[in-house]
This record gives C-alpha cells, sequence and structure tokens, in this order.
C-alpha cells in the first residue's frame, strides 16, 4: 500500500522512493572526506533503499578491492572490513550473474561447491521463487565519469526478505550511478590533498636546504671580503693585482647580497619564526627608504616624490620586515625606470586598511610576466634586451612579508609606461 500525505491522497511508491533517493544523493554529495563519503553510500542503502546489509569495496591504485565501510550490522562490519580481493577474482563472480540492467545478482545455487564467503547472515530464508538467500549476492559496480571501475557496492538482506522488485533495482542502479561520480570525485580531491601537501612539505625542505647552505655560505664569504679589505688597504701594488683584488670584492659583494636575500627569504617563509608585532606608522618608514634612495635617484637622473596622508598610517608589524616592503618596491621602482622618469611614493587609509603604493613611468613588466613576478628568482625580461642585475627574490620576500602580515600585495603595469604595486595592510 502507498503512503498517505497528511489528510490528502495516497503517495505512490515510486514518488516515495525518488523522493528518498534524491534526499539521499544529496547528503553524500556534501561528504567531507572520501572515508565519510565511503560510509555515508553504505550507511545511504540501509536507511532509504530497503536492505539491511550494504558493503562498499573501492578499488585502489594496486588493483586490489577492498572493503572500506560496512553499514548495518556490527558483526558484518568486524568480519568484512578490510579485505581485500584482485579486482579479476571479485569479477568473476560476474561471470555467472544474472545481469540486472547494470546491476549483478548472483543466486545462492550458482555458487560453487567450495566457494568460502567472508560473512554469511544468520537468517531463515522464506520460501517461494523470490526468496531471498542468505547467499545470494547483489552487487552494483560503481563507475566515474569515463567508465572506469571505482568501486563495488553490495547489497544484502532485503528488509521484505524478497529479491528486490523492477522499481527497487532501478532505484539501486540510479544511487549506483551517482554514488560512482561522487567517488570519482572525492578521490580526484584526495589526490589533489594530497599532491599541495606533497608539495607544501617539498618547499619547506628546499627552504631548509637553502637556509642551512645559506649559512654555511655566509662565514667564508665575510672572510673572503675581510682579506680583500686588507688587500685594498695594502699600498704600492700593481695594476694588475689592484684589478684582481677589485674584481674579487665586487664578486664577493655580489654573493653577499645573494646570501642576504637568501637568508631573508628564509627567514620570512619559516611559519615557526612569527614576526614581532610593534605599532608602526608607514609614514615614518616610507621617509625613511626616500632618504636612503635619494643619493641614487639623483645619480640615475630620476626624480623621487613621496605623497603622504596627513594623519598617521599605524599597522601593526615587525619594523624590519615591513621597512624591508618599503626599501625592495622603492630600489625596484628605481631600477627599472631610465633617466628622467619618476618613481611616487603614496600613503593613506583605505578603510580598515593602511595603503602603501609605488608608482614608476619605468619599462614596465610584459603581461606574460606578471603572474609569476612575485615567484623566487623570477626575473622580467626588458624591452631592450638588457639585464639589470639582481637576484630575482625582492618581490618575492616582499610578497611573503605582506602575507605574513597579514595583508595582500597587487600589481598593475603597463609595458612601455610603468608599473605600480600597492600593498594593504591591517590598519591599528
Amino acid at each position: 500500500m502507498s503512503p498517505r500525505t497528511s489528510g490528502g491522497p495516497e503517495v505512490p511508491r515510486e514518488v516515495v522512493m525518488l523522493r528518498e533517493l534524491h534526499a539521499l544523493l544529496t547528503s553524500i554529495s556534501s561528504a567531507g572526506t572520501l572515508s565519510e563519503l565511503l560510509q555515508l553510500v553504505a550507511q545511504g542503502v540501509v536507511d532509504v533503499l530497503g536492505f539491511q546489509i550494504a558493503a562498499v569495496n573501492y578499488l585502489d591504485d594496486d588493483g586490489f578491492l577492498e572493503v572500506l565501510a560496512v553499514a548495518g550490522d556490527e558483526e558484518a562490519a568486524r568480519t568484512m572490513s578490510g579485505r581485500r580481493v584482485r579486482v579479476e577474482e571479485f569479477l568473476e563472480e560476474f561471470e555467472i550473474a544474472d545481469q540486472w540492467g547494470q546491476l549483478r545478482f548472483v543466486p545462492h545455487d550458482r555458487l560453487p561447491d567450495d566457494v568460502v564467503s567472508t560473512w554469511v547472515p544468520r537468517v531463515e530464508a522464506l520460501t517461494g521463487p523470490d526468496a531471498w538467500h542468505p547467499m545470494d549476492a547483489l552487487h552494483a559496480p560503481l563507475h566515474g565519469p569515463n567508465g572506469e571501475l571505482v568501486g563495488v557496492l553490495g547489497v544484502d538482506l532485503p528488509i521484505d526478505g524478497r529479491r528486490p522488485d523492477e522499481l527497487a533495482r532501478q532505484v539501486l542502479e540510479m544511487y549506483a550511478v551517482q554514488a560512482g561520480l561522487a567517488i570519482h570525485r572525492a578521490r580526484a580531491l584526495q589526490r589533489e590533498h594530497e599532491l599541495a601537501a606533497g608539495l607544501r612539505e617539498s618547499s619547506r625542505y628546499r627552504e631548509q636546504v637553502n637556509a642551512a647552505v645559506t649559512h654555511e655560505l655566509k662565514n667564508p664569504l665575510t672572510s673572503i671580503l675581510g682579506h680583500v679589505e686588507i688587500l685594498q688597504d695594502t699600498p704600492a701594488q700593481s695594476d694588475q693585482v689592484e684589478r684582481s683584488v677589485s674584481s674579487i670584492s665586487r664578486a664577493a659583494r655580489r654573493m653577499e647580497a645573494l646570501v642576504e636575500s637568501l637568508l631573508s627569504l628564509a627567514r620570512v617563509s619559516d611559519p615557526e619564526q612569527l614576526p614581532a608585532r610593534r605599532r608602526v606608522d608607514l609614514r615614518e618608514l616610507v621617509a625613511e627608504a626616500q632618504e636612503l634612495a635619494a643619493v641614487q635617484a639623483q645619480r640615475r637622473d630620476i626624480t623621487l616624490t613621496v605623497d603622504g596622508a596627513e594623519e598617521p598610517c599605524h599597522t601593526e608589524g615587525d619594523p624590519a620586515e615591513l621597512a624591508m616592503v618599503v626599501s625592495n618596491l622603492l630600489s625596484n621602482a628605481l631600477k627599472y625606470t631610465p633617466p628622467g622618469g619618476s618613481v611616487r611614493l603614496t600613503t593613506s587609509t583605505v578603510g580598515d586598511r593602511v595603503s602603501l603604493t609605488c608608482t614608476d613611468t619605468g619599462h614596465g613588466i610584459p603581461l606574460a610576466d606578471q603572474a609569476t613576478v612575485f615567484d623566487e628568482f623570477t626575473r622580467s625580461a626588458q624591452p631592450d634586451g638588457g639585464e639589470v642585475p639582481g637576484s630575482g627574490l625582492g618581490l618575492a620576500i616582499t610578497r611573503r612579508v605582506v602575507e605574513r602580515h597579514g595583508g595582500t600585495i597587487d600589481l598593475r603595469s603597463t609595458p612601455g609606461q610603468g608599473t605600480s604595486v600597492q600593498v594593504l595592510l591591517p590598519a591599528a
């Protein structure tokens, strides 16, 4: 008999089952992890589709079907969970099965005499041609979007003790189709998370190696530069010796700058080394950076101006790290702006944030390079084919510092016209 709505007509069984199926599919689509999804798939069969036992056999990368979720009976769960079998062996059973659409039903009387079952329910079979026998088996293959097998859903013990009718089979088949797609999506997402975790671990290892190697380079470099200074102070040297000492000094200074940049990158990338927290006024950092860069700008015939807000632009963070942000942005702008150009530093308050903007009239950054300009060791191509000295670490360090202070950094550039970089930090 069909159920009735409150005070209304009978609701056809088909409608009831489809409603329950829709609710069930909605629940499995919200599963957070693959293991949660597999358990929801099994539990849904027991709760909605009219079977007392359900087990999900998940196909792993080694070609084994492993029971990872069982619902409906604790003894069945203890006995069946973790069972692994070669997919070829499992599918051999399908050869003696009746094909009900995508479902495979194996009646007990077709099983070989020497078959060994992992678990057999302790129930008495009903009589009649459609009675369910404890050794009967019904399987629903689970496929991904391209038809690839991702698992097998096994169901047992229909609640009414009878083999499912045509409607029940169709509902189970529809459920299996959607469950297979959901498992495929969950598995892809899990692999993506595992890959991301592996990449993060690889990145941490690389940074640790960089930091260790850089520390080892620092002491020898200090020694080299010390001896170079002694040689430079020694009188009566030949021109060749002086040129050689000067070349060694320049090369060592470049290496020293690279070592310092690598150490800075390692420090601001380490989540265990949190920045100091002090109230900092961006206007003061900009004034200090302008003073330090004034001589360089004058030598290169670049107009350097500062537009500061009248009110303080306070943020909270590490003064040294935030000063490095201002210095790196200004240094980069001066480096890539030709003689006769201009560089402007602007501070302001934008809502609940303070803003620092560095704008130049330099060569600009090609569109193809703008997506990676904040990556380590990235150097933008120059329109004249020349190369500006640098390690390609300044903007990478700047981004790390900004992000670890809860801020954002945005770059806009037009080749041939210039570049503008804006940093937004939480106001304090």
